[in-house]
């Protein structure tokens, strides 16, 4: 269904000229992606609220992503259901849920490694999974093993038990240059982050124990993984902190064993649902850049969420996790997977200078909020508070501003959902460092949620919005004097049903 037109509210409109290409592009086929199981999706994924080209499950919910890795050309994902992807754009779903069996507890978040060397001693390439098993005594970390290449996994046994409550998140990979595997955990309300080592997978020796010092009261989900800058790699640990959405990182120095911070604990993503980002580690040795994904919400009100389909949740569109180097030292830069740009139809281009008040852009009226936005304003010092009103309709809309006498991004959620969520209303506000002239957006928006990158991946804000289906208007604004923009827009392709 359409969505209501712009009515005119009597200020002056800036004027933005568009242009269109001369053909749409042509989105390619989705490659073949292997379905081993022969599953079988129960949803044609048309359900109000339902994401379009982020991976949510057919009929069940997905929180944390878990068990991440690549091999063969196969991106192997789990929220303990099971997918693949041949390009992280389109998916084959393997199975609704339950891929681990046996074990005493419920099963909780933790990673998958291939035993490319044979540690274990259940055969080369034998997929692995560690998980945490709780119970309302302690938490113990366990050892899964599959027998069908990663489609089911069976309880092996037991490997960390501590006799601890909120120990939990195993984080395994392979360390290079000690020849021995690693694993990470962490004691949650103490925030502390363990780190073990073990040779033959079943045996662990705890090493060393790191204490994370930045915002936040409470850690999980530990990831660590080097992250490329230019042509070297440094060491990288992500941490989920605190109910309220947060995900810090920090760079630092690595032996194997023990891990440094060598500067202080930063934001992720400066949005309000961006929770238990994971990265696929790489046992083909192909992968030159980190990449990962996250879980779109966050503890203060996943639960409360609508359940529009059977399952609710999804995760962020991939994200290539780069650093730069500073005089401060380095921080991180997040690109949109390029994959997702086959998924494109016909590019909406204009530029102008904005004037006080609203207008929509000229040849782009979105049905649903399935597209992409780039756009470049150029601003001075006299410009007034500018920027654009996503999911605009019924009286809603999701403001995204930026001052130039501040320099301060906002986003305004505070009237955007059509249903009432117990504390999703809320402002985010993030000073942004720019040259002082040029600031550049990069928007994807689905129909349910919005991922916003700027000044080149340096400052990310991730959203959900709950919008109508009416509820899909675009408008560009400028208070007082405007700044000269340039945009792109682009309506994408769902990925189901192809």
């Amino acid at each position: 269904m359409k969505c209501l037109k712009h009515i005119a509210i009597g200020i002056t409109l800036m004027v933005l000229t568009a242009s269109f290409v001369s053909c749409t592009a042509q989105v390619e086929a989705p490659k073949e992606i292997p379905n081993d199981t022969g599953y079988e999706l129960r949803s044609d994924y048309t359900e109000k609220y339902r994401p379009q080209y982020h991976y949510s499950s057919d009929q069940r919910g997905v929180g944390d992503p878990v068990g991440l890795y690549y091999k063969d050309g196969i991106y192997h994902m789990y929220w303990w259901g099971e997918t693949l992807s041949s390009d992280l754009v389109y998916y084959a779903q393997q199975s609704p849920s339950n891929v681990l069996r046996g074990g005493h507890g419920a099963k909780f978040s933790g990673s998958t490694i291939v035993d490319f060397n044979n540690s274990a001693g259940f055969g080369e390439n034998t997929v692995i999974t560690f998980c945490t098993l709780f119970t309302p005594e302690k938490e113990t970390q366990a050892m899964f093993v599959s027998n069908d290449g990663g489609h089911s996994f069976e309880y092996v046994k037991t490997v960390i038990d501590e006799n601890r409550p909120n120990q939990r998140d195993p984080d395994v990979f392979w360390y290079e240059e000690g020849q021995h595997w690693v694993m990470l955990t962490t004691n949650c309300p103490e925030e502390e982050v363990l780190i073990y080592t073990s040779e033959n997978l079943h045996d662990w020796t705890k090493q060393s124990v790191m204490y994370h010092d930045g915002a936040g009261n409470w850690s999980e989900c530990p990831n660590l993984f080097k992250a490329r800058c230019g042509n070297e790699y440094k060491w990288m640990m992500l941490l989920s902190v605190g109910d309220d959405g947060m995900q810090q990182y920090a760079v630092g120095d690595f032996d194997g064993k023990t891990f440094v911070p060598t500067q202080p604990w930063k934001m992720v993503d400066k949005g309000a649902d961006f929770y238990a980002m994971r990265m696929f580690r790489d046992f083909s040795g192909e992968l030159t850049d980190a990449v990962a994904v996250s879980w779109v919400s966050t503890w203060l009100y996943s639960r409360r969420l609508p359940a529009t389909w059977r399952g609710k949740g999804f995760w962020s569109i991939p994200r290539i996790m780069g650093l730069e180097k500073t005089a401060e030292g380095y921080d991180l830069v997040q690109q949109p997977w390029p994959g997702l740009e086959k998924l494109r139809g016909e590019v909406v281009r204009g530029r102008g200078r904005m004037k006080t008040g609203y207008v929509q852009p000229e040849g782009f009226a979105p049905e649903r909020n399935v597209y992409e936005i780039e756009m470049d304003f150029r601003f001075d010092e006299n410009d007034g508070p500018f920027g654009l009103d996503l999911c605009v309709g019924e009286g809603r809309r999701l403001p995204v501003r930026f001052d130039p006498a501040t320099g301060i991004f906002t986003v305004d959620r505070t009237n955007c959902a059509d249903v009432e969520i117990e504390k999703f209303p809320l402002v985010k506000s993030e000073k942004i460092a720019t040259d002082g002239k040029n600031l550049q957006m990069r928007i994807f928006v689905d129909q349910s949620s919005v991922e916003i990158f700027l000044q080149g991946g340096r400052h990310s804000f991730s959203f959900l919005t709950y919008p109508s289906e009416n509820q899909c208007g675009l408008e560009f604004y400028s208070e007082g004097k405007g700044p000269k923009c340039s945009y792109r827009i682009w309506p994408l392709e769902s990925i189901w049903n192809k």
